[in-house]
């Protein structure tokens, strides 16, 4: 991660005042949302389009292409598809930078209903334009981001080998831009754990008589495979996650455990999570905490997110966003309010663009002040 310019003493914002604004803000979505909260709606239930727009018959059966769902060959079980992402980033005291920030391929392969095998590969690093001397860099690299393979029993219980993203939290599950309700991520995310494991994990779903359990029990066993270098890649790990879900009362619980191991030294993690629905406002929040023998690693954090559908009726699909973060490094004074506004437009289910404004009352090497837009389709 690039190390941020701290930001001039006069222009800090301070705590209780950025703490303030972003409460009003996620409270003005909670008074906003419609008294039947027990409609159930989730924003993110949004149905891809089942029609092809290109069919073609073969000895293998109809070669198919449905926006968003890929491109299908017939009885093989291949599947192709993938995302890409054009942004716009303005950080404060940096000039501002429009970049094809990557184009990811998927490839999903399920010839049999109890075996599959995954491959995303991405292409970064295609195209930035500094708006400030216009100047123009680009530097395309080929990086596995994600490569395994299956065995399923039933719901309850799937084998997986491979690199994978580490179930920590909520976000880490599906970070892609392209599924995010941000431009932003949450600074804990950036910061606390490896986005992926490359090792083994077992997860499924059990069934109790109300609502469903989600687990997973999984291990980094492998060297880490195209790991990003910022912060070091970690050694091994070991880690748990539990998230119990009750789709009808519009409500889930999660939490996570992780064990890593860097140059011999150890640093453990916890979190717990929760989502609920409330008409058309989504709530979300995470509280990591992490400490050990790894110091770049010790850090709490705790993030609320709300998303709000405020007009269905006149703009459908367009969501306000509001989501305060509490960052904190023990033992230095580097920890920072921060406060992220914006909108979300999802057109079509595959196509999704954003526009969010970053604020903080302290500028460190982990948090940035910035307004940051992109758009996503995925093919």
């Amino acid at each position: 991660m690039a190390r941020k310019k701290p930001q001039p003493a006069g222009e800090q914002v301070s705590t209780s005042r950025l703490a303030a604004f972003s409460c009003v803000a996620l409270a003005s979505l909670c008074l906003g949302t419609p008294a039947a909260a027990q409609q159930g709606f989730d924003p993110r239930e949004l149905s891809l389009d089942q029609t092809p727009l290109f069919s073609l018959d073969s000895p293998i059966g109809p070669i198919e292409y449905r926006a968003g769902r890929g491109l299908h060959f017939g009885r093989t079980g291949l599947n192709v598809g993938g995302f890409t992402t054009v942004e716009y980033e303005d950080e404060r005291g940096e000039s501002g930078e429009l970049a094809l920030d990557g184009v990811n391929f998927l490839v999903l392969l399920q010839p049999v209903d109890f075996v599959r095998g995954f491959l995303e590969l991405e292409i970064d690093d295609i195209f930035t334009l500094d708006t400030g001397d216009g100047s123009i860099d680009h530097d395309p690299d080929v990086v596995v981001e994600r490569v395994f393979g299956e065995l399923t029993l039933d719901d309850s219980l799937t084998a997986r080998l491979g690199k994978f993203q580490t179930p920590v939290g909520r976000w880490n599950l599906v970070p892609a831009e392209p599924f995010t309700w941000t431009a932003f991520e949450p600074v804990v995310v950036e910061t606390a754990f490896d986005e992926h494991t490359t090792g083994g994990a077992l997860y499924g779903t059990l069934y109790p008589e109300v609502g469903s359990l989600r687990y997973w029990v999984y291990g980094q066993f492998f060297d880490s495979l195209d790991a990003s270098e910022d912060p070091d890649p970690l050694d091994r790990s070991v880690g748990g996650r539990l998230q119990y879900d009750r789709p009808l009362g519009g409500w889930s619980l999660g939490t996570s455990f992780l064990g890593s191991e860097l140059d011999d030294d150890w640093s453990f993690l916890g979190a717990v999570d929760a989502e609920a629905q409330f008409g058309t406002l989504l709530l979300t929040s995470e509280f990591t905490i992490q400490e050990g023998d790894i110091p770049e690693r010790d850090l709490w954090s705790l993030y609320l997110q709300g998303v709000w559908e405020f007009l269905p009726k006149y703009l459908p699909r367009v969501y306000l966003t509001a989501r305060y973060e509490h960052f904190d490094r023990p033992g230095d004074s580097e920890d920072a309010n921060l406060g992220d506004f914006g909108i979300t437009w999802i057109p079509r289910p595959y196509i999704r663009l954003k526009a969010n404004y970053r604020a903080s009352d302290d500028q460190t090497d982990d948090v940035s002040d910035g307004l940051k837009v992109n758009f996503s389709f995925v093919f």
